[in-house]
């Protein structure tokens, strides 16, 4: 990330709405138009009606909420995301939908030493997708740094940080120290080789009856392992895959386990020497159209997954490495994923906090796989 440049302040009229669960000063004004607050509860309760009548909505400010991962927890994580996709649903029903400034804590570790919230890191791939699905209104992203620093600066005077940031022009803003930053991709430098051993090793392959986890299989059994376990909500008993699980059978100690992924730890016991997290479930359609029982499926295997894959290896020993298959649609919007880029930018986060934590968890950010869930869509 880089140091941004000040943009022209914007200078639309009419009232903003800040979403928060603390409630700054009963009378406030942002660059002379007039702020209502909403806490997350209420609007959850009473919805826009909970605005006084003839209420004009230009700019909404959503402050996500500290902590929703603080104790481990995926179902609160889950419900945190679902609360965010409820308010979207709100805002479009009632165009034109306002501009939309989602400001989060530690979505990205920008400066040294920071710890990732992949929660944040979820609302970004969801408001990039949104950006996406409303190219006529305004979202943004806004990572103002700790939690204490955002619930200081949502409260503050004329010159805080949550003003600056609804003045600014840039999309995606972060703001540490008092520089702001904008994110740009750059070629990656190669890491140092680090020798993978797969001989003779056990391995656990999440979604491993799917097209991507028999790939995944197959070339784990090219390289020698001795033993894998591959779990799949379930286990195919006739056609390709089911030929494919044979022949793995003939060539290593394979296991194979129908289960939610979220249940791990109740059907499966370690220690694994790798492990490869492919489990996933498509539901696209745009976000102001998705149930809360269509996102849950989505996030679920991703999010719970992880969750339970952290709770399964953190018995013993560590094993030698844990890949998140992510995708690259948390980054790069695809028009009717916004549960699919907000699930995968939750496992990139979620890598990055293990990561800092000193273990060996890596995200992938996968393009379009020409099997599994990309085989209909593939060229």
């Amino acid at each position: 990330e880089e140091a941004a440049d000040a943009g022209p302040a914007t200078r639309a009229e009419g009232t903003v709405l800040l979403v928060a669960a603390h409630r700054a000063h009963t009378a406030r004004t942002i660059e002379g138009r007039p702020v209502l607050h909403l806490t997350p509860e209420r609007l959850a309760e009473e919805g826009l009606d909970a605005l006084p009548e003839g209420t004009v909505l230009r700019d909404v400010v959503y402050v996500a909420p500290d902590g929703p991962v603080a104790a481990d927890d995926a179902a609160a994580a889950t419900r945190a995301l679902q609360d965010v996709f409820a308010l979207v649903r709100r805002l479009a029903s009632r165009p034109p939908m306002p501009d939309l400034l989602i400001v989060t804590g530690t979505a990205h570790a920008v400066a040294e030493g920071e710890a990732v919230d992949p929660f944040m890191t979820a609302l970004w791939g969801l408001g990039r997708t949104l950006r996406v699905e409303h190219p006529r209104t305004r979202i943004r992203l806004a990572d103002l740094g700790s939690g204490r620093g955002r619930a200081a600066e949502a409260e503050g005077d004329d010159d805080g940080a949550l003003r600056e940031a609804l003045r600014r022009d840039g999309a995606e803003l972060a703001l540490r120290d008092g520089t702001w930053y904008e994110p740009f991709l750059l070629p990656a430098p190669p890491a140092p080789a680090r020798e993978v051993r797969y001989r003779g090793g056990r391995f656990l392959i999440t979604g491993g009856m799917g097209g991507i986890g028999l790939r995944v299989a197959e070339f784990l059994a090219d390289e020698g392992c001795a033993r894998l376990t591959l779990v799949g909500r379930t286990v195919p008993e006739r056609g390709e895959a089911r030929e494919r699980l044979d022949r793995l059978a003939g060539r290593c100690d394979l296991d194979v386990v129908a289960a939610d992924v979220r249940s791990l730890g109740t059907v499966l016991s370690g220690p694994f020497d790798g492990v490869f997290h492919a489990a996933g479930v498509l539901r696209d359609g745009l976000a102001r159209s998705l149930t809360p029982d269509r996102v849950d499926a989505v996030l679920g295997p991703k999010v719970g997954g992880a969750h339970a894959l952290a709770d399964l290896v953190s018995g013993g020993e560590h094993p030698g490495f844990v890949v998140l298959f992510s995708s690259i649609a948390a980054v790069r919007a695809n028009l009717g994923q916004s549960a699919y880029a907000a699930a995968n930018g939750y496992l990139d986060g979620y890598a990055a906090r293990r990561r800092s934590e000193g273990l060996p968890w890596y995200s992938l950010g996968w393009g379009l796989w020409t099997v599994g869930m990309g085989e209909a869509v593939a060229p």
